[in-house]
């Protein structure tokens, strides 16, 4: 307690100001230094609004997560998330509408854009009808907003508003762990501000990335295994069943060549015992019944995991163990 009393008062006696620190070397992809500063007129989203966050942590409550105990990291990021630039000066993008001296920062209306997807051959035609977009038409498109349509685009616009109603919200998000403390908790929260029922998000599954014997796959490590390449020297057989099976939804995936040999035989001896199988018409032996009684309780257990994801173990339980 004394600690927060003197670092209020240090701050509003201006002797002290909050320092924040990245958690790793901040750098570029290229590996240049990242320079970090206060830019004169930056413009800010303001995720700090307690009104906002409340309305953000509902629709958490609200969603599915795979896996489940993500939910509770979301309402942490929610928490944790403040003022965040949303414009640059520099670079190709939307200009800022409030400043066309700036434009917006990509992952500021990133999380949104998907929204477009739905209607965007009906919002071309209205741009190229007028050379833009009317701000209060686009919005009556994606909203229940009144706005007097020019004569000759009501179909056009009606055709924009049944896209957007038809396709939109989105049942299931699927990306990866970095950016749940970014994207995805912007995704959330830009959701929550703009839209209403089923227009919100319904779950988010987050997966691990792919490395190759334990390394990042990138063109310049020379690792790079193309997925044409993978399916003509395997299969896409084994290789959607070695995806399967080497890793949790949530966790990375090892790519490596010694154990997609593994599964190839693996494949190889299944399709043995299914051409030696010979039906017959005759009573099950005990063993008989006895594997028929375990396979099919393997395949409850494989429907119950495939409903939550649990595809690892899915797998396993249906082919490995009954191998």
């Amino acid at each position: 307690e004394a600690r927060s009393y003197v670092r209020e008062q240090l701050i509003s006696l201006s002797l002290g100001f909050i320092l924040y620190e990245t958690s790793r070397k901040a750098e570029t992809r290229s590996g240049s230094e990242v320079v970090v500063a206060v830019i004169k007129d930056q413009w800010f989203i303001d995720y700090s609004r307690q009104d906002w966050k409340e309305e953000s942590h509902a629709l958490v409550d609200r969603m599915t997560f795979y896996p489940e105990y993500l939910k509770r990291i979301f309402h942490d990021a929610i928490d944790w998330l403040r003022q965040r630039p949303c414009a640059r000066k520099r670079g190709l993008g939307t200009k800022l509408p409030m400043d066309s001296g700036w434009v917006i920062e990509s992952l500021s209306d990133s999380t949104i854009y998907p929204a477009v997807y739905t209607n965007s051959p009906q919002l071309r035609d209205i741009f190229n009808a007028f050379g833009s977009l009317n701000f209060d038409l686009v919005d009556s498109i994606f909203s229940d907003s009144a706005y007097v349509v020019e004569a000759g685009l009501q179909n056009t616009v009606l055709e924009a508003k049944r896209q957007w109603n038809y396709w939109y919200g989105v049942d299931l998000r699927l990306t990866t762990s970095p950016h749940i403390s970014n994207h995805l908790s912007f995704y959330i929260m830009n959701h929550a501000a703009l839209f209403s029922g089923h227009k919100l998000p319904v779950s988010i599954s987050i997966s691990g990335t792919v490395t190759s014997r334990g390394a990042k796959i990138g063109k310049s490590k020379g690792n790079v295994v193309s997925l044409l390449n993978v399916v003509q020297r395997y299969s896409a057989d084994i290789y959607r069943l070695f995806v399967a099976v080497g890793a949790d939804i949530v966790t990375d995936l090892d790519w490596n060549e010694d154990d997609v040999g593994t599964n190839s035989r693996k494949i190889d001896q299944f399709m043995q015992v299914l051409d030696s199988f010979s039906p017959d018409d005759g009573k099950l032996t005990y063993i008989e019944e006895w594997f028929v009684s375990s396979f099919f309780s393997r395949l409850r257990s494989f429907i119950s995991e495939m409903d939550q994801y649990g595809i690892r173990q899915a797998y396993i339980s249906i082919f490995h163990e009954v191998l």
